[in-house]
């Protein structure tokens, strides 16, 4: 698939998952591996996202990750964690 001359790879949601998992697992923007306690967090996480998402990452819409979260009963502070690791995950799709 084209966009503004670019070519963009169709990736699903496990793959792109898999991918940010193993890269944080290497190493984070500070060049050491994340903690075992924030993978673990991310895997338990984000599996649960590829889970209910199994397609490609692009063709996910905001709307789609409101009505998945709306769908869980979690507290305030536990939707935000989510979604901060969500817009991680789509920028490190970038």
């Amino acid at each position: 698939m084209a966009l503004a001359g670019l070519l963009v790879a169709r990736t699903t949601v496990a793959e792109v998952v898999a991918e940010f998992l193993a890269e944080k697992e290497k190493r984070t923007k500070r060049g050491s591996p994340a903690s075992a306690r924030y993978i673990g967090d991310l895997r338990k996480r984000l599996a649960t996202f590829a889970a209910a998402f199994q397609c490609d990452l692009a063709d996910v819409t905001p709307e789609q990750i409101r009505l998945w979260a709306d769908g869980h009963e979690w507290g305030a502070r536990t939707r935000f964690n989510v979604m901060t690791q969500l817009r991680t995950l789509f920028a490190f799709s970038r």
